[in-house]
Parts: C-alpha cells; sequence; structure tokens
C-alpha cells in the first residue's frame, strides 16, 4: 500500500514538523510518527518517534500537535488483536521489579528527569491496551516516547501530571460533537449527518455546523456532500478548510458560507 499522512502539525518557530504517516515505506501496516526541521540539510531522512499498528477510530481521528515545548503529542487508535508494536520508543515493559520511582509505567526506562515530574497526586500511568485510543509524547531531541497513556485517563489526570503537558489545554466536552476540529480561539466544526423527512421523501443530509468550545449549541452552516470533513480553521476563525476525499475546500465563515477550491489534496496545519 502506498503512504498516507493521517495528521501533522507545525511548531510555532516553524522549526519542527512533525507527521503521523499510515503505511510508510520501510513499516507497511504501520503507523509511524517522523519529525524533522526545514532547517535540516537537504536529503537528511526523518527521525521516527514512535510506532505502531493502527486501527481506525471514526469517533477520533489521528491528532498531530506541536506543543509549546516543542515536544509533539499523538493520539492514535491501536487495534483490538494487537497491543503497540515495540520500537526505540515505545518498548514491552520489562516484568516489573520492587522500584520506588511513582513513575515506572510511563515510558520503558525513565530518565531521573522523568522521575522527578511524577506528581505524588497522580497515580502511574495504566498501560494503554489493544483497542483504545492512546496519548504519546515524543521528546524531538531524543526520538523518545516520554510519555503514554490511554486518552480518557489523559483527559481526566494525566495531562495536568505530566510535566510537559502541564500547559496544555485539553478541548471542553461541548458540543457534544466527534470528531470535531477545534480553533485556536472558541469555535468548534463538524459535520454531521441528519435525517429529512417530509410527506413525500425521506433522506440524509450532511451538514457542516458551528459552535463555541464550552457550549452544548451549534449552529448549521451549509450543506456538504457526504463524506466532507472539516480540517482547520483560519488563525482568525473567520474561515474554515473543509475536504472532501480528493480537494481542499475554503469555506467562509463571515459572508454567504460558501465553499471553493483551494488546492487538490489536504492541508495539514495552518498557521498564520
Amino acid at each position: 500500500p502506498s503512504a498516507q499522512v493521517l495528521a501533522a502539525d507545525i511548531a510555532a518557530d516553524r522549526h519542527l514538523v512533525a507527521i503521523l504517516v499510515l503505511d510508510p515505506p520501510d513499516r507497511p501496516g504501520f503507523i509511524s510518527m517522523r519529525m524533522l526541521s526545514p532547517l535540516d540539510p537537504p536529503g537528511k531522512a526523518p527521525v521516527e518517534g514512535w510506532y505502531a499498528r493502527y486501527q481506525r477510530d471514526p469517533q477520533q481521528p489521528p491528532l498531530v500537535r506541536v506543543l509549546d515545548n516543542n515536544k509533539v503529542l499523538l493520539v492514535a487508535g491501536v487495534p483490538r488483536a494487537s497491543a503497540p508494536a515495540p520500537s526505540p520508543a515505545v518498548s514491552p515493559e520489562p516484568t516489573p521489579s520492587p522500584s520506588p520511582s511513582p513513575s515506572a509505567s510511563l515510558s520503558p526506562s525513565p530518565s531521573p528527569s522523568q522521575t522527578a515530574s511524577a506528581s505524588p497526586s497522580i497515580s502511574p500511568s495504566p498501560s494503554p491496551s489493544a483497542g483504545e485510543d492512546v496519548v504519546i509524547v515524543v521528546d524531538p531531541g531524543t526520538a523518545v516516547a516520554v510519555d503514554q497513556a490511554p486518552l480518557d485517563y489523559f483527559l481526566s489526570l494525566a495531562h495536568s501530571g505530566w510535566a510537559d503537558t502541564k500547559g496544555y489545554r485539553v478541548p471542553p466536552a461541548l458540543p457534544a460533537l466527534r470528531p470535531r476540529v477545534d480553533g485556536p480561539i472558541s469555535r468548534v466544526a463538524a459535520t454531521v449527518d441528519r435525517e429529512a423527512v417530509s410527506p413525500l421523501a425521506r433522506r440524509r443530509i450532511n451538514q457542516v455546523v458551528l459552535g463555541t468550545a464550552g457550549r452544548a449549541g451549534t449552529t448549521v452552516v451549509c450543506a456538504a456532500a457526504p463524506g466532507t470533513v472539516p480540517l482547520a480553521f483560519s488563525p482568525d476563525e473567520a474561515g474554515l478548510a473543509l475536504f472532501n476525499g480528493r480537494e481542499t475546500l475554503f469555506l467562509d465563515l463571515t459572508g454567504a458560507h460558501a465553499a471553493t477550491r483551494l488546492l487538490d489534496g489536504r492541508i495539514l496545519a495552518w498557521r498564520a
């Protein structure tokens, strides 16, 4: 199979690009997180920070974020029949032995700084079980996964206990749209499939809806072709990029709400 980019992000200073790839040529059947810098010399290969078998979760698309501290946070699903594959970044944990370190389950080989950063009020992160969405934090400097946990555990506890994600803003649960795209300020977008019933016909309509983070209500913006999904808001949240499976469309949220073709393929990140 040909390689497919599932998600990507660019650091605010433009010095780091993180890409989550499905079926890379050197790891067919796996997802792999690769990192590179525009400052690298020409021809330098991207560095792999993590890989695993992949299971698509329609309710939680893969996510990559370069944090303010330049660590890379990613969310991805692993299949029910297989646990994450061993790699230099995430390897099987050895048989536990008595240890005073409270952070032993965060990483196969915790460094002294990781051990020191464990919060006494946060229990050790449970290892992800096969079939869960997992959160991984990768250090680009060492290309090693420094933390990993199931997504639900990360959202409820670990994001504030891990040293590298204490400043990470967890999106509010409302509006209850999954999957959804959160803008850089407060807007939220999604596409929903709704049934329209009239005395003469019954049909399904795919609609683009907008909401505000933390509030339940949403507003219908326009209809969209089946399979169209939001990709990213513009930095000022005045525009929304959509993907219809072939090309990226630009939806103006300030005017007549008409989507126009932007480019072939899909955009991966939108920076000012």
